[in-house]
């Protein structure tokens, strides 16, 4: 895996070895995550909305899970919400800063050294569609220009992670599976791309609203045709485009290279995406809606269907013990064995001791 979580953590290791102090980088993106797209959702679907949203995300037990694990998860989907804050800014901006375009750059390169292969394929896919943007939007000048230097940065910011990536991939043998026939790696993928194999992945993100917020991103392109909010709508249509080729993409390239399932947390782009096109369908219906007292209904039915089966089922995970014991693990190992033996784990399961 690229450095950079193994940097973060050895700063805080040197200050403290507790398992407090080992997961805290976790908690605290995980906490800034929260913050950031409860920032984006109450900008873009109003108060009401993206206060739901929010708080979906901060009872939402993967996300609480992820943030108190030791893992990269929790920071590559912090920066990954940090890069879609910033390209909103400079959407929303007349003519954006050097400085804005800069910490675009470097989120963007950051955001490349928490994974190997995920944040590369999404922010490929990104620049991608960012140079067909900027070919087709000729009438704007001005979305032109933002839009032709944001395709020059992220594809920059590939070009500067390309070198780590290649050192990553030569030394990990087992990067591809044993399948060496093209043939057989391409209906490998394609079999990968079932329903069935992606579900799994959505529901264990989302929850119990993963069918809701399913049926909100199907939503939304009839609420564009009818003309709901057409200033904004090509934004999420674009985005909704975005989730689709590059959550199946994922699922060709894994499963063409390995039979194994695709663990729910490889792929950390889907919540927040998937949360941020349900706001929209969300913000779509609500503008259908002409009598303001329905608001206030239509409002306490999100809360309800959204809020109430997360809060009943966050409790189990936040009690859950994390303690993995594998300092004891260390010390039991230094001490009865050294580098001529071998040791297999039947499973890696928390104990609190080790005998």
């Amino acid at each position: 895996q690229p450095p950079l979580d193994y940097w973060i953590g050895k700063i805080f290791y040197s200050v403290s070895v507790t398992d407090f102090s080992v997961r805290l980088p976790a908690a605290l993106f995980g906490t800034a995550t929260v913050y950031l797209l409860t920032r984006i959702s109450v900008e873009k679907f109003g108060l009401a909305t993206g206060l739901i949203l929010g708080t979906y995300l901060a009872l939402n037990h993967y996300h609480i899970y992820y943030s108190q694990e030791a893992r990269p998860y929790s920071l590559a989907i912090f920066l990954f919400v940090a890069m879609l804050y910033i390209l909103d800014r400079i959407n929303a901006e007349t003519r954006p800063s050097r400085r804005l375009y800069f910490t675009l750059f470097i989120v963007v390169l950051l955001f490349l050294h928490t994974r190997t292969l995920t944040p590369l394929l999404g922010v490929s896919l990104l620049a991608v569609f960012f140079l067909v943007a900027w070919l087709i939007s000729r009438k704007d000048i001005i979305a032109r220009g933002k839009h032709r230097n944001i395709a020059i940065i992220l594809s920059t910011a590939v070009g500067c992670y390309l070198p780590a990536f290649i050192n990553i991939y030569r030394a990990n043998t087992r990067y591809l599976s044993n399948q060496s026939d093209l043939h057989t790696l391409i209906i490998s993928g394609i079999q990968g791309m079932a329903p069935g194999k992606i579900w799994p992945v959505i529901s264990t993100q989302s929850g119990n609203a993963g069918l809701l917020m399913l049926m909100l991103a199907a939503a939304l392109p009839l609420l564009f045709l009818r003309g709901h909010d057409r200033s904004k709508s090509p934004i999420w249509i674009s985005t909704l485009a975005f989730l689709c080729i590059l959550l199946l993409a994922h699922f060709f390239i894994h499963h063409a290279r390995s039979p194994l399932p695709l663990r729910p947390p490889y792929a950390f782009y889907l919540l927040p995406l998937l949360i941020l096109i349900a706001g929209a369908a969300l913000q779509g219906i609500q503008s259908l809606i002409k009598k303001p007292g329905r608001h206030k209904l239509f409002i306490g039915f999100l809360v309800l269907d959204f809020l109430s089966p997360q809060a009943v089922s966050t409790y189990p995970f936040k009690e859950m013990n994390m303690r993995t014991g594998w300092r004891s693990l260390a010390t039991f190992a230094s001490t009865y064995f050294d580098d001529n033996h071998l040791m297999l784990f039947e499973t890696m399961a928390a104990r609190d001791h080790w005998h």
